[in-house]
């Protein structure tokens, strides 16, 4: 797989496999996530969250008068069904043709 100057680049910042890389960027699932992390640190964390921040704003929202827990249900059974299947969670990841070829057959 050919790589462009921008993905090479980000291999070497990562200082991960340049065609892992761009794979990667070619996901548009794992794009999305990283657009939408970057815009939930900007907003929830001035720009950068560690591991003691996501605690304390959980803690914080769990506060909040309105807060429904029960809201969170459907997107904790949703993450937690997804990743918990290792045959649906590696077909996410991978994201290929030849998964969904095989899951018609």
């Amino acid at each position: 797989m050919p790589v462009d100057d921008f993905d090479q680049w980000f291999a070497n910042y990562l200082e991960q496999d340049a065609c892992e890389v761009a794979r990667l960027l070619n996901d548009k699932t794992a794009i999305r996530f990283l657009i939408a992390w970057s815009i939930f640190e900007t907003s929830c964390f001035g720009g950068f969250a560690k591991d003691k921040d996501i605690e304390d704003f959980a803690k914080d929202l769990v506060g909040t008068e309105g807060f429904q827990p029960s809201e969170l249900m459907v997107a904790a059974n949703h993450f937690h069904n997804r990743y918990q299947d290792k045959k649906a969670s590696f077909k996410s990841q991978v994201g290929n043709a030849s998964f969904r070829a095989a899951d018609t057959a």
